[in-house]
């Protein structure tokens, strides 16, 4: 008899306990508030740079020549192409330009760096247009009135570059934007050439675009690219050539300058 009155007590302990759980849980309670973080952008005023290596995110550095614009939809850089000092024989040549001095900074310390030629745009409209860069020269001429009136620069190689698109999946820089085909023959009339572009429906909004004239360049083979030497055997980029043909006689120990123009347009 005590046996199974002790289970009895046992099993009633048991069912009453077990029933405090779901009280205990009711009586809790979560509660929630809702808040905002705001922000609105407006456009730079009249901003430029800076310059950043071609194939990098935001590595800056400051080109030694060329020259640039200014405004949302802005040529960071185009270049100054220089041939040097070169020998001239009685035949038809052709020389390779000269690498471009960049000097990049970091903790006070400044490095010269040497690129083969290249243009860079800046897109910060926050819309999503179009662009295009063309570039128009005039006939190399000296000081003293020579000229060499078919003498060209032909731009002869390219790789492209952008510092969102290229380190996205997709899309990538490619369906983006398009340079010119084959060689692109810069004008000695004044004459716009068509150098880059974005694609038709497409933008790059919000991002650096490089196109550097040579088609090996990487952001990795950056630091060998050797400087220029007065030799004309180190420092030179096979991407851009001076064509001088027979036809034209040169002066010795006389500069000749042709004048480049790099214009960058919109629709919007």
């Amino acid at each position: 008899m005590k046996a199974t009155k002790l289970s009895v007590i046992t099993l009633a302990i048991t069912i009453i306990l077990a029933g405090i759980v779901p009280i205990t849980a009711d009586a809790e309670t979560t509660k929630t508030a809702d808040t905002t973080g705001k922000v609105q952008f407006k456009a730079p005023i009249d901003p430029s740079g800076p310059v950043i290596k071609p194939g990098s995110k935001d590595e800056e550095v400051v080109p030694e020549t060329g020259n640039k614009t200014t405004g949302a939809l802005r040529l960071d850089h185009v270049p100054s192409i220089d041939f040097g000092i070169v020998e001239a024989r009685a035949q038809a040549q052709t020389f390779e330009s000269n690498n471009e001095k960049l000097v990049e900074t970091k903790e006070g310390i400044s490095t010269n760096l040497y690129s083969p030629n290249f243009i860079q745009v800046t897109d910060e409209r926050g819309v999503d247009g179009d662009w295009k860069v063309t570039v128009a020269g005039t006939v190399f001429a000296a000081q003293t009135g020579e000229k060499l009136p078919n003498t060209k620069i032909s731009i002869k190689e390219k790789s492209s570059f952008n510092n969102v698109y290229d380190f996205l999946t997709t899309p990538d820089t490619s369906d983006r934007i398009e340079a010119f085909s084959g060689a692109l023959d810069i004008s000695n009339d004044g004459t716009a050439k068509e150098v880059l572009k974005t694609k038709a429906g497409k933008h790059t909004s919000g991002s650096k675009t490089s196109l550097v004239f040579n088609k090996d360049y990487t952001l990795a083979s950056l630091p060998n690219y050797e400087a220029p030497n007065a030799e004309n055997t180190k420092g030179k980029n096979a991407g851009i050539v001076l064509e001088k043909p027979l036809s034209d006689t040169v002066t010795i120990d006389v500069q000749y300058t042709s004048t480049l123009t790099w214009t960058l347009s919109s629709a919007l």
